[in-house]
């Protein structure tokens, strides 16, 4: 897949899938905003309220994993007219060496003039795209429980549910549970077998 992608969607507007090596600049500016934003409508492993100053942090630790010689993160944004439509990453492990087949989707973000567009679901198409070009065969990903999209979005998906954790998060709600979902993107996998 090219780092490049575009897609247009039911209202003609053009989306651009694209790979960022470096945050900085106005890209940093929206990923701050869509962060904070995402936080509020959901968790994203965050407490509600996010100050801007904990997410220009969040984003200045995954611009350092973008930037290192050995490659552990992707991050991959859907953009129109300038502006950030939605965001995922995938994220996997480079010190062990029994997880080299399998990576994290991390953070699907989705700016609110643009839900209802379809772009999760290119989003993560398209991360799936990207894992399988690296060789990665098994996807993981985590959301909150209770959360009114996210766990039937990745059941439509094909993303296999395969177990919660009660009390796992904590948001200005309260405890919350998280879910946990697998989908394996090579099915080569299958023939090998798991013990």
């Amino acid at each position: 897949m090219n780092d490049n992608t575009k897609d247009n969607n039911n209202n003609n507007n053009n989306i651009e899938f694209k790979l960022i090596k470096s945050i900085e600049g106005d890209i940093k500016k929206q990923l701050v905003e869509l962060l904070i934003t995402g936080v509020k409508d959901g968790d994203l492993g965050f407490t509600n309220p996010l100050s801007e100053l904990e997410a220009v942090k969040y984003w200045e630790k995954v611009d350092g994993d973008l930037k290192v010689e050995k490659e552990c993160r992707l991050l991959l944004i859907a953009i129109s007219n300038n502006r950030i439509a939605g965001t995922v990453q995938l994220a996997w492990d480079t010190y062990y060496n029994n997880s080299f087949h399998r990576a994290e989707v991390q953070k699907l973000m989705v700016n609110k003039e643009f839900r209802g567009m379809g772009i999760s679901k290119k989003l993560m198409s398209s991360i799936e795209s990207y894992a399988i070009s690296i060789k990665k065969k098994l996807l993981l990903l985590d959301t909150r429980s209770d959360h009114p999209i996210s766990p039937s979005l990745y059941k439509s998906l094909g993303y296999t549910e395969f177990g919660s954790v009660p009390f796992f998060s904590f948001d200005s709600d309260g405890y919350t549970s998280t879910t946990y979902f697998y989908k394996i993107i090579d099915e080569n996998l299958l023939s090998i077998g798991s013990k």
